[in-house]
């Protein structure tokens, strides 16, 4: 490279010289600018030249996508210093048509993170970014709300957008999204009389430009495939008129990312149509990047699981687990006790909102003792309770689950076991575990998982499970083609068993707990290069299903749609959207207090067992007003999973020849 870096010279005071770094050509002596936000050169234009790309400004240059919003203000503000009259007509005229705030807003019930404020701001200038005035000339009150972080809330701002939202229908959810405040910012920062976009707009350039940068996020996370593997999500989505799509996406510890969208109503009874969609998406990732395919638990996903693997030795077909749990769950809603205890809370909840006034009271009432009523109903014991931390587990979408999906299972059947102490008690929920969880019982990827995550491997008690070890040597040889390869792994399983090397290394020891499974491999397990990658295409996967909303996704009218023209575009939509959306919910960037009163987020109250039935005089006091808030954080679901597997009949399940209450059934 001819280029090196130089210092900026101090004398130089214009803010954008902050926000670039200056390099000279050992050729010719030239300099070129770079913006430190994305790395564009430039090789002329100056500092003015890079303060219009970070302000935004269009017509000498591109506009960086990467700049934070207030230095994108600030360089705005700093060009158009150069035109004091202009800009002090446009900001006199946004004052002059600034809308008075209605004062109950002051006195509403915000959220926490924001305070009141009474701005004082003059006619000519505004507030900055952090929410101070910047000048004092005359001066016009502008009564709004600030962020603690600094941003002000307008009221003219609020009611305008207020109305944009009821107008067009949509969703007051929208607010949550994380590109909501980003464009108000990108608004502010040009002045009065922004012009935005027309519909051709959206539907034109403005489209074909969210398609290409969401394309470039995919090709980024496909591009790391080769390193960690993925699995393949198959996900099905109903419409209004009863067809059903199937969507394709693709997870890595990278990301997960939407493919397509198809039309599957007419295959979904065919065992081969399904298979040959199922073989041109495998395809089109990569069949050497492909490690499982994941879809839901009908019958008919059974059928092309076999299909799978008989094309396609080095491809396991995965049930949900998440699906398979919440199934568990509903199974025990149906025993007589808990039915009848649920029963009972639907009576109340049906009759507090099929009566106004009781709901109305109720609103008041359970708000002001809003954290006793949470730990009533939301105790320690009943969020650590075994079967939803396993829950959890498996649909976390921010940490691969397969390295903990069967230590989960293995202590919520633990639990369950310790607490009725009978087998006759406990059996009655293992078999309706084991029953559920059959398809994944001996998942040889799952056991796999187990095997290679440290923390549990060298705490199991004694020598690993036989039916453990076979499922590792099953995943050697379905995934690894080559012979060779498949004999050094078993050859370097010694060293990884014995905790030889730097698998012994102290800073090892330490790491099985505090570093997740595919890290410690990366760190520790560079002495056995073979094991160590098959180790981290098996502990990156998910064993689950990662579902969004398809609320405004347009599924149906892109399937239904006779113009081809249309046809691409919606697809277009629904590729930007649904990766988006995707993406949102890994960064859970989620509503932080819902309102509990609103349909919108009343939500279906899934079933649970708790360990025993609580009585009356089990409980210490009746007063639930004085019931103290669960003290301090909640531990760690994955860490909570602890050390030490020695029970064998959990390890072996339920046994040929015993009937569903443990009892033998051999006839002698």
């Amino acid at each position: 490279m001819d280029l090196e870096q130089v210092a900026v010279n101090p004398k130089k005071h214009d803010p954008a010289w902050k926000h670039c770094e200056m390099y000279k050509s050992r050729i010719d002596g030239k300099v070129q600018l770079k913006c430190i936000y994305c790395s564009k050169m430039f090789k002329g234009g100056g500092i003015h030249r890079i303060k219009e790309h970070l302000a935004g400004h269009k017509g000498n240059g591109t506009t960086c996508l990467h700049v934070h919003p207030d230095v994108r203000l600030l360089m705005h503000h700093s060009l158009n210093g150069h035109g004091i009259v202009k800009n002090r007509k446009k900001k006199q005229k946004l004052a002059n048509e600034t809308d008075s705030f209605d004062l109950n807003y002051i006195n509403g019930n915000d959220n926490n993170d924001n305070e009141d404020v009474l701005l004082t701001v003059t006619a000519n200038e505004s507030v900055d970014p952090s929410g101070s005035v910047v000048s004092n000339d005359k001066t016009s009150v502008v009564v709004g709300r600030r962020k603690k972080g600094g941003r002000v809330r307008k009221g003219s701002v609020s009611l305008a957008i207020g109305r944009f939202l009821f107008d067009v229908g949509v969703s007051l959810d929208a607010v949550n999204s994380v590109h909501f405040q980003p464009m108000i910012d990108a608004i502010a920062s040009q002045g009065s009389g922004v012009v935005g976009p027309t519909y051709h707009d959206m539907r034109g350039w403005i489209l074909k430009n969210m398609v290409q940068e969401v394309r470039g996020d995919v090709d980024q996370c496909m591009g790391t495939l080769g390193k960690t593997g993925c699995s393949i999500l198959v996900d099905e989505c109903r419409s209004e008129n009863g067809r059903t799509f199937l969507n394709f996406s693709v997870y890595c510890p990278q990301g997960l990312v939407f493919l397509r969208s198809v039309d599957g109503t007419n295959i979904l009874d065919s065992t081969q149509d399904l298979f040959s969609l199922f073989k041109e998406v495998v395809q089109e990732v990569g069949v050497k990047n492909v490690l499982q395919i994941i879809t839901n638990n009908e019958a008919r996903y059974v059928e092309v699981g076999k299909e799978i693997a008989d094309n396609f030795p080095a491809i396991f077909w995965t049930p949900c687990a998440t699906e398979c749990v919440d199934l568990i769950l509903e199974d025990f809603r149906e025993l007589e006790w808990i039915n009848s205890v649920l029963e009972q809370a639907r009576s109340i909840s049906r009759f507090i909102y099929s009566h106004s006034l009781v709901l109305e009271y109720d609103e008041k009432r359970m708000v002001s003792v809003k954290h006793n009523l949470q730990s009533m109903v939301a105790s320690d014991e009943w969020m650590e309770y075994p079967l939803l931390r396993l829950r959890r587990i498996v649909s976390c979408k921010k940490t691969p689950g397969m390295g903990y999906v069967y230590a989960g299972v293995y202590r919520a059947k633990e639990a369950i076991k310790k607490e009725l102490v009978d087998k006759k008690n406990y059996m009655v929920y293992w078999n309706i575990i084991d029953r559920r969880w059959g398809q994944l019982h001996r998942h040889p990827l799952h056991m796999a998982g187990f095997y290679l995550n440290p923390k549990f491997f060298y705490s199991t008690e004694g020598d690993i499970h036989y039916q453990i070890r076979l499922s590792v040597y099953d995943c050697v040889e379905k995934l690894i083609l080559d012979t060779k390869i498949q004999d050094k792994i078993m050859r370097e399983t010694a060293s990884y068993r014995e905790a030889a090397g730097d698998f012994g290394r102290k800073i090892a020891i330490r790491g099985r707990n505090t570093l997740c499974p595919a890290e410690w491999w990366s760190t520790y397990g560079g002495a056995c290069p073979n094991m160590l990658r098959f180790a981290i295409r098996i502990l990156s996967q998910t064993c689950s299903l990662v579902r969004c909303m398809p609320n405004n996704i347009p599924f149906q009218q892109m399937h239904e749609t006779k113009n081809y023209v249309e046809y691409q575009r919606l697809s277009d939509i629904v590729f930007v959207k649904y990766n988006m959306r995707l993406k949102q919910m890994l960064m859970n960037k989620e509503q932080d207090n819902p309102d509990p009163f609103s349909y919108d987020n009343i939500k279906s109250v899934e079933a649970w067992v708790t360990e025993r039935e609580i009585h009356a005089d089990d409980v210490g006091s009746s007063d639930w007003m004085t019931v103290e808030p669960p003290l301090g954080p909640q531990v760690d679901d994955i860490e909570a999973l602890g050390e030490g597997f020695g029970d064998q009949e959990i390890f072996d399940g339920l046994k040929d020849g015993e009937d569903e209450n443990g009892e033998n059934n051999v006839q002698l």
